[in-house]
């Protein structure tokens, strides 16, 4: 699925140049894998240098650009010096991982940024899960204006619970990008429209579910 990124920035050379993102070897690791995201820019007119964020709901100080139809930010990786040749390497995945990336490269003289990649999803997947995402009714495929609720069900006493999505939809049924719940909490919606339709993972503060791929047509 290709996801359109739009920067809403002032006017400079960069907004010329989109890099592309990639994930390698692939964009489901195992917990413990090594896995890199790699930036690439096909213009050599300058000498690049790269800048890595994850992707978070949209707050007024920090950059943003419009994703799934609505406003999001991008916020700098605080190891993103990491990423300074290009790619930017996890040699031992974890959990907290899990996360929408982009990335920008920066260049010339004086210093311009150029637009946003599009956004990348990086998946963790634990060997033996910690959680398990509940989806009632439970079934991949749903209709639209028939209810949809998901909750994630922790094996142990973890207070909170995050659910993570890539769809084509802003936000997700009745919660925001990424959720920080009560273990056993849920999110629901009377009405989900056939842009809910995507992955969806949840984990805990000690392991995630594996991802569920759901399906949403109309009646």
């Amino acid at each position: 699925m290709c996801v359109c990124v739009c920067v809403h920035q002032g006017s400079n050379p960069g907004l010329h140049v989109r890099p592309s993102l990639s994930v390698s070897p692939h964009s489901w690791p195992v917990e413990g894998e090594s896995v890199t995201l790699r930036c690439e820019v096909t213009d050599t007119s300058s000498n690049w240098t790269f800048l890595w964020y994850r992707v978070v709901e949209y707050r007024r100080d920090l950059p943003s650009f419009q994703y799934r139809g609505g406003d999001a930010s991008a916020e700098l990786l605080p190891d993103s010096s990491r990423g300074a040749g290009g790619s930017f390497t996890l040699s031992l995945a974890a959990l907290h991982h899990t996360d929408l990336y982009v990335c920008r490269a920066e260049g010339g003289d004086p210093a311009y940024q150029t637009k946003f990649s599009d956004v990348v999803p990086l998946w963790v997947l634990v060997k033996s899960p910690e959680a398990s995402l509940v989806i009632r009714p439970n079934r991949s495929q749903h209709f639209t204006h028939n209810s949809l609720s998901l909750s994630c069900e922790v094996q142990d006493n973890s207070t909170g619970w995050r659910l993570i999505w890539l769809t084509q939809r802003p936000k997700g049924p009745a919660c925001p990008d990424v959720l920080e719940s009560e273990a056993g909490s849920t999110c629901s919606t009377t009405s989900p429209v056939q842009e809910d339709s995507g992955e969806y993972w949840c984990g805990s503060e000690s392991g995630g579910s594996n991802p569920v791929n759901i399906t949403v047509t109309s009646t």
